[in-house]
């Protein structure tokens, strides 16, 4: 499913304007990446947590120039699921 699926299920489920939906989608995507980018965490019960992991500066292998290489440390966005979509997810594959 991508963005506009989801805009249009949740305009038919909901029975609102696309454009309101759109709106919404579009507002807590940036609220999402805003506050990742501060370091902040999203926790939203039941469903799940999105938060920053910190990489480490390590060493790597650029296999074209065939020499070793330093990665640098870097913050990683990551998502961690919630007690009841992990239990909706194993209950719907059975």
């Amino acid at each position: 499913m991508n963005k506009s699926d989801l805009i249009e299920k949740i305009t038919r489920d909901l029975k609102i304007e696309k454009h309101t939906v759109e709106r919404v989608i579009s507002s807590f995507t940036h609220i999402v990446m805003d506050s990742l980018a501060k370091g902040e965490e999203i926790k939203i019960m039941d469903f799940g947590t999105f938060y920053v992991s910190q990489h480490k500066e390590r060493k790597g292998y650029d296999p074209a120039k065939k020499k070793d290489v330093l990665l640098k440390a870097l913050k990683m966005p990551r998502f961690r699921a919630g007690k009841e979509l992990k239990s909706r997810i194993n209950t719907k594959s059975k």
